[in-house]
């Protein structure tokens, strides 16, 4: 049966769909919310430590969920890109597939008439750092200059954040100046590795490329993840970057007691005037191939927190895996302020204990030490088959001091009773020439073949040598 309905009634009718669909799309948005119509939900990965928020279209960085902490810092912008001699590519030039989401991974596939790119997050149960992995395979032969891992722009209030650079030119620069008169200059912003911190008052986040070497940099509240590799690459061949790591932490209550820079100005004074290592005279440098004139001192240096460092250790032991039985961290007090000589006065002592003090401080596990190979040597040396070793007043309350603030003390690997780059080396024990290693045949080509043979030093290869160093060592240290 066909119906005619007329002009108004048509109108009428039209009028109530309309009324009705607002009506529902209203419930709609009051049931679901405006992401549910106007965008789809972000992908989540996480475990009971860290929530990873990523855009589905994209495979794009929108949060992280600090769960350590109860927080969450938004970001936005964290594309990747390649470059090539002739063009860049981006994600948004790509044809993005599903992503693909399992129990500790997400996965993003993106298409290009150039490449093909697999992005995927990984972080397993119990952890509280992921790992970004990017894949590229091309379809062509390329000159493939730079990878930029992502750009994450951080948007949080109160989120401040720093670059720990590694190691840091600026002070290495000002040190050999100021205790050698020895001038090398460092291209700005070459360190091989920066770490990234996100600090907030709870706690905070740290990122950063695996390899060393990479060009990341922070760019006022973005972080640029990159390296160059700089490569002919293959069609078909398969690309695998370089990861990037992203953890969290939560602070700790020896954050507020740490010292969180470190003041050049300080250390300068401290080591100035003191004897050690001829960097200058070692090179071959004049007088007039030196500069008299200081450097002007860099800002305060940017040193880790105590709960930073605890969780970037925890993240390179878990990496690395067995056998390891886990990273510590550790201080060199040749490379320092430290004394590297014998203590001849109550004073040189109260300045190493006031380093240990700053170590301590650090979140640091401990530090190796000259003593007592740089500051006993001697006695060390005339000791014969059968002598025990005993640590001198001096040298004992330090290694007394580093204990009680739980801090390891290991021996400067230097074993001989001069340096093997200062003179000619010698056999730590002056009857024990065979413990020195030798060189058997012909040596090596090269202008430094002559100083090879001549710069010797003891062999842990040795058994006799290891021997008797293990029982010196293990036997009459501390007791």
């Amino acid at each position: 049966m066909l119906y005619t309905l007329s002009r108004q009634s048509q109108k009428e009718l039209f009028m109530r769909k309309y009324l009705f669909a607002a009506v529902a799309c209203s419930i709609a948005l009051v049931l679901f919310g405006p992401s549910a119509i106007d965008a789809e939900e972000p992908l989540v990965l996480e475990n009971s430590h860290l929530g990873l928020r990523f855009d589905r279209k994209t495979g794009t960085l929108a949060a992280i969920e600090n769960k350590l902490a109860g927080e969450i810092y938004q970001a936005e912008g964290d594309e990747f890109s390649v470059d090539f001699d002739t063009q860049s590519v981006r994600v948004q030039d790509m044809t993005a597939a599903k992503p693909l989401c399992k129990d500790s991974e997400a996965c993003f596939r993106f298409t290009h008439p150039l490449l093909t790119a697999e992005l995927r997050y990984t972080l397993l149960p119990g952890r509280s750092f992921a790992e970004k992995h990017l894949t590229l395979t091309f379809t062509k032969n390329v000159a493939l200059r730079h990878v930029s891992l992502g750009t994450p722009k951080f948007t949080t209030p109160d989120l401040s954040l720093v670059c720990y650079r590694h190691p840091d030119f600026d002070f290495l620069t000002a040190y050999l100046q100021a205790k050698h008169n020895w001038s090398v200059p460092r291209p700005a912003n070459s360190e091989p590795s920066r770490t990234f911190f996100g600090r907030t008052g709870k706690g905070g986040f740290f990122t950063g490329v695996e390899m060393p070497y990479d060009d990341s940099a922070l760019e006022g509240r973005a972080v640029r993840l990159g390296f160059a590799p700089s490569l002919k690459v293959a069609a078909g061949e398969r690309f695998v970057c370089e990861n990037v790591y992203l953890g969290v932490y939560r602070r700790s209550a020896q954050d507020t007691t740490a010292t969180a820079q470190f003041s050049l100005e300080s250390f300068l004074a401290r080591v100035a005037g003191k004897g050690g290592f001829d960097g200058a005279a070692a090179a071959g440098l004049t007088g007039q191939q030196t500069t008299t004139q200081a450097n002007s001192p860099p800002p305060s240096k940017v040193l880790p927190l105590p709960s930073e460092s605890d969780s970037m250790r925890a993240m390179a032991s878990a990496i690395l895996g067995p056998p390891r039985h886990g990273l510590m961290a550790f201080a060199c007090s040749w490379h320092s302020e430290m004394q590297q000589a014998e203590y001849t006065s109550d004073e040189d002592l109260a300045g190493d204990l006031q380093s240990l003090e700053f170590i301590k401080s650090c979140g640091l596990d401990g530090l190796s030490d000259s003593h007592p190979w740089g500051g006993e040597t001697a006695k060390m040396r005339d000791l014969r088959e059968g002598d025990h070793y005993v640590l001198g007043p001096r040298v004992r309350r330090f290694a007394e001091r580093a204990r009680e603030l739980g801090l390891k003390v290991h021996q400067w690997p230097t074993m001989n009773n001069t340096h093997p780059w200062r003179t000619y080396g010698g056999p730590f024990r002056l009857d024990r020439p065979e413990w020195l290693r030798g060189v058997e045949g012909e040596a090596l080509g090269g202008a430094n073949a002559d100083n090879f043979q001549r710069r010797q030093a003891n062999c842990l290869a040795c058994a006799p040598f290891y021997t008797w160093l293990q029982r010196i060592i293990l036997d009459d240290a501390l007791g």
